[in-house]
């Protein structure tokens, strides 16, 4: 059985990133996420539109049988709800690909006279062997927690995703951009969703061992905070269910 909560309120404090200097890094841009709130309130002064990235509540949960035991398997979908694009480009420094993130000044980059207004550096950028294509590193991660909060130590830590327009939120959504996980450029477009079926390598967690019962699953979008958005504390969403031999 499988429910959702509307007001869960979180039982721990998600690591908070220290606002310091926009020093340049390795990539010879600045880190996006050690950038001052005085450095990102003068991006947004100068028209700047940053993303805002969520989790969709993860769906499409079910029990696959595996040589050591049980993996939970589930789909996850990472939305962009924000006044801006989410969109980021490879940059290679010394053998390392970073994903630069680029901050335009219109909802859509594709929108007439839409200008770059910052870039900086967020996670690495690499090639997925498994998929076949390239991803962003460290943008969702999965989580097992009990009933009464505490973590079980089960969990899918910095999944990569390739980023792409898989679904509208809603019909007031430009038409599809970011359309295949190409090596020049991925994103989510304003008012879209990146979605990750159940069957895709990454969306699973090991649970051999763990005694049946209800269970919190925490999905998170982003969760070192490597990139510019208009909020962080929006990033997760919480699921309640039972888990029961190979039914959940």
């Amino acid at each position: 059985m499988l429910w959702t909560s509307p007001t869960k309120v979180l039982l721990f404090v998600l690591a908070g990133v220290a606002l310091a200097s926009s020093a340049r890094a390795q990539s010879g841009y600045p880190v996006c996420k050690d950038l001052s709130a005085a450095a990102i309130a003068d991006i947004q002064s100068r028209g700047g539109k940053l993303p805002d990235l969520r989790t969709e509540r993860a769906t499409y949960f079910w029990i696959q049988s595996t040589a050591t035991g049980r993996a939970l398997r589930f789909g996850n979908g990472i939305s962009n709800h924000g006044e801006g694009p989410f969109e980021v480009t490879p940059v290679n420094a010394s053998g390392t690909t970073f994903g630069v993130q680029r901050i335009y000044d219109r909802r859509e980059a594709t929108d007439p006279g839409a200008r770059v207004i910052f870039e900086c550096q967020g996670s690495a950028y690499e090639f997925h062997g498994t998929h076949s294509h390239w991803h962003l590193d460290a943008m969702s991660r999965y989580r097992l927690y009990r009933t009464d909060g505490a973590y079980t130590g089960l969990g899918s830590s910095k999944v990569s995703f390739c980023l792409m327009d898989s679904n509208r939120l809603n019909a007031s959504a430009a038409a599809k951009y970011y359309a295949e996980c190409n090596s020049d450029k991925q994103g989510i477009s304003s008012g879209w969703v990146d979605y990750y079926r159940s069957t895709l390598p990454g969306q699973s967690i090991d649970i051999s061992g763990l005694t049946d019962g209800q269970y919190w699953f925490l999905s998170s979008a982003a969760p070192l905070k490597s990139f510019l958005e208009v909020r962080t504390n929006n990033n997760y969403t919480w699921t309640l269910l039972e888990i029961t031999g190979t039914r959940v």
